[in-house]
């Protein structure tokens, strides 16, 4: 009868160690779903900066030829872009970092992480997080030239 092998995925993922306040997470585990709700959490940013791009031109188009009232939309315009993006890049980058901890079995604590950290720290620990794997180069050394 042959021996089953059991391989254990955690036993060969690198594992990094953040500290959060008094806290620290072992993470280990990073899903094909975390990459993909982080590269959609990217998209929406960018679809963000767009719509500032495109409203920052409309308006200096208003400016030059003074108009108010078109300024003032454009101001009310820019004000819901703002907070629509305000409120979607918490709720993404909440839901991605409860998944995270979820994975590395800890369960995401609202109350520490607003006594903690704020939403761009949040992202920052998903991005140590996505690059535990990637391969740390040394430097080149540049050849010097005689």
């Amino acid at each position: 009868m042959k021996e089953k092998k059991i391989v254990n995925y955690k036993d060969y993922a690198n594992t990094v160690t953040i500290e959060v306040g008094d806290q620290s997470f072992d993470i280990s585990r990073l899903t094909m779903q975390i990459r993909e709700l982080y590269g959609e959490y990217n998209i929406f940013s960018g679809e963000y900066a767009k719509s500032v791009y495109a409203l920052n031109e409309e308006s200096k188009k208003l400016a030059m030829g003074n108009n108010v009232e078109g300024l003032e939309v454009n101001y009310e315009k820019m004000t819901n872009l703002i907070e629509g993006y305000a409120k979607g890049k918490a709720e993404r980058i909440q839901n991605i970092l409860t998944i995270l901890l979820d994975k590395n079995g800890y369960k995401f604590d609202e109350k520490f992480w607003e006594e903690n950290a704020d939403y761009q720290f949040m992202e920052w620990f998903i991005i140590q997080c996505m690059n535990k794997d990637v391969e740390e180069k040394a430097p080149k050394k540049k050849l010097e030239e005689s």
